[in-house]
């Protein structure tokens, strides 16, 4: 568990809970996260998500195994807004 955000996060946290009561302000979230970036142990399976190439595997082993990992993520296609501006904006 991450510790709290501190007393500034939950004094604007408890006026929003007050406002509306069926809100709860918490620092964590209960939704999936789509990284862009992928990596897999080759030994135990673990799998790690990065929003940026950050794992150089050559380097990084698994943080519950220690085996190697491997890159296992295509590149997502551009959104359609990432598109238009690469299309309208391209230097």
């Amino acid at each position: 568990a991450k510790p709290e955000h501190g007393n500034a996060f939950r004094f604007w946290a408890e006026k929003v809970e007050a406002y509306d009561q069926t809100l709860r302000v918490d620092t964590c979230h209960e939704y999936d996260i789509n990284y862009r970036y992928r990596y897999k142990c080759e030994r135990c399976g673990v799998e790690y998500g990065r929003h940026s190439n950050s794992i150089d595997v050559a380097e990084k082993t698994c943080g519950a195994c220690d085996g190697p990992l491997e890159a296992c993520q295509t590149p997502r296609a551009a959104s359609g807004f990432a598109a238009y501006i690469k299309k309208h904006f391209a230097s």
